[in-house]
């Protein structure tokens, strides 16, 4: 899940337990300034960093994978 008003992901299990989450607001790589979208592919986080015009993706854990500029 995103909160676009803290800016970070939240993981929850499927019971809602919270198991983790991560947030920043900046401009580098891996930090975010606006969330507006989250889509999850064969393991991949990606987000719509939307005031930072660019796609970022994640690994399960956190871990920056890549920037795509929009």
């Amino acid at each position: 899940m995103i909160d676009t008003y803290f800016n970070s992901i939240c993981v929850f299990c499927y019971d809602g337990t919270l198991i983790k989450s991560w947030k920043t607001f900046e401009i580098k790589p891996g930090k975010f300034s606006y969330l507006c979208e989250i889509t999850i592919y064969q393991g991949v986080i990606f987000v719509n960093d939307s005031r930072n015009r660019r796609i970022q993706a994640f690994t399960r854990n956190g871990r920056f994978i890549l920037k795509k500029k929009m």
